[in-house]
């Protein structure tokens, strides 16, 4: 009864089921192969120039595929997501991910994204700026915020932690092109610039001058930094300060002004007099802190100052300073300065009349 019922629902005979089932298993069997041919082709995947991926959160493999083709990496986003899970791949991790030219198999493609493996990004923080232009900087090139790099920047607890603090900090920021994983937190970034900073103060093998320690070095360097026009004359630079110093007498830099100001631009009588910490013409000594971010040359200027006896300096037309012993000689250098600036007052009032 029941398989006359079956034979009325199945109209096929034995022979003809045997046949359907084979050619069933057969388009099974190269299905699958032709997928598993294609997911192992070696060209499965060409891309003809670098393609920069930047995941920003932990997504799924589906979400991946999909912004992979949005990038133009693969085509087909289901044979993409086949390939992750026969792998064991069910999210990536956030990261930047480099693609370079060439030719891969899916499977390849998908490995980096799976196991998180990153590929740095170049990383330049610029030499004698403020603590806001490296934030922005540094925020520019990696994962996190411009506020979150200033919050810990700002936090002497966490930088405590790590042997630095609000005041030595800008000083530690070595500038330099590094290779970082994008998703370095600002406490890593601040160990590797500070960790860069320190191994050229301390691979100075010389007695340093005046006994100076590391803060102190880097506090000069910032303020030779500043003040330079070249690299040439910053070991002058430094050498007449350090010469100040030797002698108790105030630095008078005008980049301490500056920095106390807040603000680059030329400075007027009244500037000198402000009752800041910062201000070298109104304190004695260094000011508590670097006021930005020496590079190495300046680093080495302090370690490794020009051996003179000037004692006063003065910008010239040519962007850079002319150095004096006495203070009348001193006096001399500084009104040809001030009257070449009256000059160029005067040339430029002329053309505002012309123009």
């Amino acid at each position: 009864m029941i398989q006359e019922q079956i034979k009325s629902y199945w109209p096929l005979n034995k022979n003809e089921t045997s046949i359907l089932f084979s050619l069933f298993v057969v388009s099974a069997i190269l299905f699958w192969a032709v997928r598993f041919l294609r997911l192992n082709d070696p060209v499965a995947v060409q891309v003809k120039s670098n393609i920069s991926i930047y995941i920003d959160k932990k997504m799924s493999v589906n979400e991946l595929a999909l912004k992979l083709k949005k990038n133009q990496v693969i085509k087909n986003t289901k044979d993409f997501t086949w390939s992750a899970s026969i792998n064991g791949y069910k999210t990536v991790q956030k990261g930047h991910y480099l693609i370079k030219p060439g030719a891969y198999p899916v499977k390849a493609i998908i490995k980096n994204f799976g196991l998180g493996i990153q590929n740095p990004v170049k990383v330049t923080i610029p030499p004698g700026v403020s603590m806001e232009r490296i934030a922005q900087t540094v925020a520019d090139q990696l994962a996190f915020s411009k506020d979150d790099f200033l919050e810990f920047a700002n936090n002497d607890s966490v930088l405590k932690e790590i042997g630095l603090n609000t005041k030595n900090l800008l000083g530690r920021l070595l500038p330099e092109t590094y290779y970082l994983f994008w998703t370095t937190s600002p406490r890593q970034l601040v160990q590797e610039l500070n960790a860069s900073t320190m191994k050229i103060v301390e691979s100075h093998g010389a007695e340093i001058p005046q006994n100076l320690n590391a803060d102190q070095v880097l506090t000069l360097a910032s303020i030779v930094e500043w003040e330079a026009g070249n690299n040439e004359e910053k070991p002058v630079i430094s050498g007449l300060y350090l010469n100040r110093m030797k002698r108790r007498w105030r630095l008078q830099a005008d980049p301490t002004v500056n920095f106390a100001l807040g603000e680059r631009r030329r400075l007027i009588y009244a500037d000198y007099e402000l009752n800041h910490p910062y201000n070298t013409y109104v304190i004695k000594g260094l000011p508590p802190g670097p006021i930005t971010n020496p590079d190495e040359t300046s680093i080495k200027a302090v370690l490794e100052p020009s051996k003179h006896r000037f004692m006063y300096m003065v910008a010239t037309p040519e962007g850079v300073h002319d150095f004096s012993v006495s203070y009348e000689e001193h006096q001399r250098k500084s009104q040809k300065w001030v009257r070449w600036l009256r000059q160029q007052y005067r040339i430029k009032a002329q053309r505002e009349r012309n123009g």
